[in-house]
C-alpha cells in the first residue's frame, strides 16, 4: 500500500469519526442539560 493511499485512508476515516463524534456531542450535552434541570427540581421539590 503506497504511503499516499494510507494517507486517504487516513483522511477518511478521521472526517467520519468527526462527523460521529459531531453529532454524539450535542445530543450527550443535551442530556446532561435535562439531567440537570430534573435534578434541580428534584432538590426543590424535596427542600
Amino acid at each position: 500500500m503506497s504511503g499516499q493511499r494510507l494517507r486517504s485512508i487516513a483522511e477518511r476515516t478521521t472526517a467520519v469519526i468527526a462527523h460521529r463524534v459531531s453529532r454524539t456531542v450535542p445530543s450527550i450535552a443535551m442530556d446532561w442539560g435535562t439531567g440537570i434541570d430534573q435534578a434541580v427540581t428534584h432538590v426543590h421539590a424535596l427542600g
